[in-house]
C-alpha cells in the first residue's frame, strides 16, 4: 500500500510513490481579524504543503481601522502562511487605502504594503494556491503599514509630505512614525 493511498492488487511488498500531495480549498466571502492589527476580507483559496499551510488571495483587502483612521489596501493580492512550527507571516498590496479623521482636507498615498509576521523568522518567497499567487516577504516580529509617498492637507493650510509606517498599539491608537517628512504652511 502506498503512502499517498493508491493501491494495486497485483504487488506485493510495500508500494512507494514519490507524488506531492496536496489539497486546496476555496472560500468566497472570507473575512478575519489577523492578530487584532489588520481586517483580511475577499476570496481566499487555502493549501496544504508539506506541514504549512498556505493562503493567497486576488481581489481582496488588508485594512486597520481605530477611530478615524483607516490604512490598509483594497483589490489587493495577499500571501499568509501559517508554518507547522506556529505563528502567521502575511503580505499585502494593492491599491491604497488611507482614510484620516476629518479635519485633514485631503490625503492620498503613491503605495501601501501591509506585512504582518508574528515569529522571528523572515520570510521570502512565492505561494501558489491553484492559479494564484502571491509575494510574500516580511521580517521576523513586525505588523505594520508601510505608505510611500503620503501626502495630506491639514485644515486647507498645511501640507504634510513623507514615507509612513503605521501600527496599532496595547490600547487600540495607530501610531505612526514618518521618514523625509515635509510640511508647509500654504496661504
Amino acid at each position: 500500500q502506498a503512502e499517498d493511498g493508491i493501491r494495486d492488487i497485483g504487488v506485493t511488498g510495500v508500494q512507494t510513490c514519490a507524488l506531492p500531495i496536496s489539497a486546496a480549498v476555496s472560500v468566497t466571502g472570507f473575512k478575519a481579524s489577523l492578530g487584532g492589527f489588520v481586517t483580511l476580507t475577499g476570496d481566499f483559496g487555502f493549501s496544504k504543503t508539506g506541514n504549512d499551510i498556505q493562503v493567497v488571495a486576488q481581489g481582496a483587502s488588508a485594512l486597520l481601522t481605530a477611530g478615524g483612521v483607516e490604512a490598509g489596501v483594497k483589490d489587493a493580492e495577499i500571501a499568509l502562511m501559517l508554518p507547522a512550527q506556529g505563528g502567521v507571516q502575511m503580505q499585502a498590496s494593492g491599491t491604497p487605502v488611507l482614510t484620516l479623521p476629518t479635519t485633514f482636507a485631503s490625503v492620498s498615498a503613491a503605495k501601501v504594503t501591509v506585512a504582518y509576521n508574528n515569529t522571528a523568522n523572515a520570510v521570502d518567497t512565492r505561494l501558489a494556491v491553484g492559479s494564484n499567487s502571491a509575494p510574500l516577504k516580511v521580517s521576523g516580529n513586525v505588523a505594520q503599514i508601510s505608505v510611500s509617498g503620503f501626502r495630506a492637507g491639514v485644515a486647507d493650510f498645511v501640507s504634510l509630505s513623507g514615507d509612513l509606517a503605521l501600527k496599532k498599539d496595547a490600547s487600540g491608537r495607530v501610531l505612526a512614525v514618518g521618514q523625509n517628512i515635509s510640511a508647509s504652511l500654504e496661504a
